[in-house]
């Protein structure tokens, strides 16, 4: 046995792989963790340079309040019906992703509960609060032990009806403050007992805060929407085959404490991926709606026919783009007191997306041509 023993980490924000995609990669060797992660390394190379990218929009730290749900809080997650393409890496960043949407057949609920309503938070010392998450197809709900910690959350353990894990020392599953491009990890053991079975695992996990940018949901618009990225490697002590690694992009909002967006992929040692995600249910949220992004500025007339009127009295860099994020339009506005005209007659039909920044100051807006 490794430096410790044991266990099985069970995700803490949202449901197994229902809708997912199998597909044979290349056969990497699951014997160490080194070995996994180099492997790993090669399979995900494109799709981190695709998020390695830095934005011209700053954005502040990512803070508790902003990945962690206060006690008392309740949500809903989807599952998505397909799994979206990530746009290719441009400037400023936009994820248009509002045509993605999930169902309630394999989505999850899930609640924060003050420890001392789960009378089982007694066994593991240092609980601050308990995820329940119950999912939509079937009665098994499963409670997570969460260590709050000052600058990181740790999972100290999970049960359901079925399976129980102890993780010695806590699983990483948060950290903040968390500033662009910073990488927190942590490693932990643990043992998963089932009635059958009794199997060690030890595991490491890296969180990083990649990137921020418009994120374009069916429901609204998220202004400098934060993309962290968790990849866990898991190893099976007594049995290398029984390893995986993976990889969840989770897509947050200042002031949102739930996961608007997640996708995840998870690798296996034979070579095959699965992919899977969940979005967030806005019914479920009260006043999310209003967080959502609105301009202020006048853009008409709405719909337009080609040419299309911005007051932009402050001038500024203007870039319009499609739905996936192409861009279309780049010009420099001079401050002007007349509306500007854009000539967009030779664009299709479509809802575009425009951005106009000035002194440091961002406004989005729509345009929509018949």
């Amino acid at each position: 046995m490794d430096r410790c023993g044991g266990g099985e980490q069970r995700a803490t924000s949202g449901g197994c792989a229902r809708y997912f995609v199998v597909c044979r990669n290349t056969v990497w060797d699951p014997g160490t963790t080194n070995a996994m992660r180099s492997a790993y390394g090669y399979m995900m190379v494109g799709l981190a340079g695709l998020l390695s990218g830095t934005s011209n929009i700053n954005a502040q730290a990512i803070q508790q309040g902003d990945v962690l749900a206060p006690i008392g809080a309740t949500w809903h997650m989807r599952s998505l019906q397909a799994i979206p393409t990530l746009p290719v890496d441009e400037i400023p960043t936009i994820w248009p992703f509002a045509d993605v949407l999930g169902n309630d057949v394999f989505g999850a609920t899930f609640h924060v509960l003050d420890p001392a309503m789960v009378p089982v938070s007694a066994a593991y010392p240092g609980t601050d609060r308990v995820l329940h998450e119950q999912q939509d197809e079937d009665d098994r709900d499963t409670y997570t032990f969460l260590d709050v910690q000052s600058q990181r959350c740790l999972a100290l353990a999970s049960n359901d009806a079925l399976v129980s894990t102890v993780y010695s020392p806590g699983a990483l599953v948060a950290a903040y403050p968390l500033v662009l491009g910073m990488t927190v990890s942590g490693s932990d053991c643990s043992t998963s007992v089932s009635p059958t079975s009794l199997t060690p695992y030890c595991s490491e996990t890296e969180i990083v805060f990649l990137k921020t940018g418009l994120l374009q949901l069916h429901f609204g618009e998220f202004d400098e929407a934060r993309l962290v990225r968790t990849r866990r490697i898991k190893v099976n002590q007594t049995d290398r085959t029984d390893s995986t690694m993976t990889e969840t992009l989770t897509w947050f909002a200042p002031g949102v404490p739930y996961p608007l967006l997640q996708l995840v992929t998870v690798n296996y040692a034979n070579g095959d991926q699965a992919h899977s995600g969940h979005i967030l249910d806005e019914t479920s949220i009260v006043g999310l709606e209003e967080m959502a992004t609105t301009s202020e500025l006048h853009v008409f007339p709405v719909p337009s026919n080609g040419d299309v009127f911005l007051d932009a009295p402050n001038g500024g860099d203007l870039s319009v783009f499609t739905t996936d994020g192409r861009l279309i339009h780049q010009g420099r506005l001079v401050a002007s007191t007349t509306p500007v005209r854009l000539e967009l007659g030779d664009r299709p039909g479509g809802v575009y997306h425009g951005i106009l920044q000035h002194n440091g100051l961002v406004e989005r807006f729509r345009i929509i041509l018949e």
